[in-house]
């Protein structure tokens, strides 16, 4: 063992040792970072800005939460931050558009219990497309939605799900939700066949990632290790919203943590291990690969089966590796293996990836920004 893993191991083994008595526990969905997720709705605000709340609150890619909102009492306009972009892990751009579908699914779902409807135009200017969506609001007689409640309750959960089949209904359920969302169709694996491939075309698509240096360091750029980056920036991923065993999280105390080379090898253990288990995998498949008010509808469509989800005891995880590795494909013209794997699995243009289980162990939110930080002043 060289002198530097002895030394690591060292500095792991005494975190082990101290951590129950530390007093320095990294944030577990409590702190200054997750405020967004228990004020919501927060009354003090008024209608327009509540719904600003609950479109932070959306699933997004790696939260990166790509949005900014100009707000006022009859219209939101939802920008796209192309500064919070995923680099080389979305490289034609899809993962983004289809975090903004999220936010304006859960702002739309939110808008009736306030007391005002929604009416979203999308991409309403052709010389300004970061402007990804303009939402019209009117005043209407409060009345609650379906869903609606679960908003601030709906989290990804990347842990271990128990082995066990879906309940007949579940699926029927998932594409009647959509029936109103032209031109995304919900594929389910749920065969024993089916979910192998998906498992194992998942987990190579990781290590690929993986080996992908470039990829990789745009996935890390995104990974908050300690408790003073994570309340400084309120994004990306942590340790306490990932599938980890106690030597992992751990690793939180140590300050720096691993780089992106240690984070990657930890991404595909998770992926081999836990994050594969479920009771059915699935995808969100269109007509056309980057249509951009399409990808919205697709967002849309993923927040609106995830609120389903958490709202009836399941639990689900966006499992997107073989598409991005799809779209590195096509964006630097390298010969096409995960896209011919994903055309046999769910159809030429799968846009989303996920699974949908029964969680064995739960994890907390992942870190919010909050209103201000998010709405031009």
């Amino acid at each position: 063992m060289s002198s530097t893993r002895r030394s690591w191991c060292r500095r792991l083994g005494a975190a082990l040792v101290v951590v129950p008595a530390s007093g320095c526990e990294l944030p577990d969905g409590t702190g200054i970072a997750y405020e967004t997720w228990h004020d919501y709705p927060d009354a003090d605000l008024p209608p327009e800005l509540r719904l600003v709340q609950a479109a932070i609150l959306a699933a997004n890619p790696h939260n990166t939460q790509p949005w900014r909102f100009v707000v006022s009492p009859e219209v939101i306009e939802l920008w796209q931050d192309t500064e919070r972009d995923l680099g080389a892990m979305d490289p034609i751009g899809r993962e983004q558009v289809i975090g903004l579908g999220c936010a304006l699914e859960n702002l739309a779902t939110a808008a009736p219990g306030f007391g005002r409807s929604a009416t979203i135009e999308p991409y309403p200017d052709p010389d300004a497309p970061q402007l990804t969506a303009r939402v019209g609001l009117a005043t209407t007689e409060p009345r609650a939605r379906p869903l609606a409640d679960t908003i601030a309750r709906r989290h990804t959960q990347r842990g271990r799900y128990l082995d066990a089949p879906l309940s007949e209904h579940v699926e029927h359920a998932l594409e009647e939700l959509l029936v109103d969302l032209a031109d995304v169709e919900l594929v389910l694996l749920q065969s024993s066949s089916d979910r192998a491939a998906f498992r194992t075309g998942t987990i190579a698509a990781t290590k690929a990632i993986v080996a992908d240096r470039e990829m990789n360091e745009a996935s890390h750029r995104w990974w908050r290790q300690t408790e003073s980056e994570i309340e400084r920036e309120r994004d990306g991923l942590t340790l306490m919203a990932t599938v980890s065993g106690a030597a992992t999280r751990a690793i939180g105390k140590l300050g720096k943590g691993p780089d992106a080379a240690k984070t990657g090898q930890y991404w595909i253990r998770n992926t081999e291990g836990p994050q594969t288990t479920a009771s059915a995998f699935g995808a969100l498949v269109t007509p056309a690969l980057q249509d951009r008010s399409t990808l919205l509808t697709v967002g849309r469509a993923w927040q609106r089966i995830h609120l389903w989800i958490a709202a009836h005891g399941l639990c689900a995880q966006p499992l997107n590796q073989m598409f991005e590795r799809r779209d590195r494909e096509l964006a630097r013209d390298l010969a096409p293996d995960f896209g011919p794997k994903l055309a046999d699995l769910v159809g030429e243009h799968g846009q989303l990836g996920f699974r949908i289980g029964y969680a064995w162990d739960e994890f907390g939110p992942s870190p919010r920004r909050p209103v201000d930080w998010v709405v031009a002043t």
